[in-house]
């Protein structure tokens, strides 16, 4: 694996001459691991940085925890949608399906056969079809 590092030892008195300037920036441009250029061909460890979407830098995706990707987008900066896999085994999810003009959006659990879609609320919210509110009692729908 390829790494950064200088390619000459600067000793006190040493004359910088362009050659040497231009292979340390030719060195950091063909040699760096994480690839600087495009199309990538390494993967980035993000190691809980974000990685900023937006010009004004409201739209980041952060690896938060080990096991759950954030996507903030907004001025406001709340994670708006948080992707959690910090389960033991995560070996079910979402899909998220697009539609076109006469065929609607799915979202359809996903992995092993026979996968529940829990819908949490938080505090006191309500779970919402076409603005009408369903009470808790009234989520356990059945069919498919």
């Amino acid at each position: 694996m390829a790494s950064t590092s200088r390619l000459k030892t600067w000793v006190a008195g040493d004359q910088l001459l362009a050659s040497d300037l231009n292979a340390e920036f030719d060195n950091i441009l063909t040699t760096h691991d994480q690839n600087i250029g495009t199309p990538r061909s390494a993967t980035w460890d993000m190691d809980g940085f974000a990685l900023i979407m937006s010009a004004n830098g409201v739209t980041t995706l952060t690896d938060d925890t080990g096991g759950r990707l954030d996507l903030a987008i907004g001025l406001g900066g709340a994670n708006l949608f948080r992707w959690d896999a910090t389960v033991t085994t995560p070996i079910t999810g979402l899909d998220i399906i697009f539609g076109e003009t006469t065929i609607p959006v799915q979202i359809a659990a996903t992995g092993e056969t026979n996968v529940s879609v829990n819908i949490v609320p938080n505090g006191d919210g309500d779970l919402q079809v076409q603005g009408g509110s369903m009470s808790p009692l009234a989520w356990q729908v059945y069919g498919a």
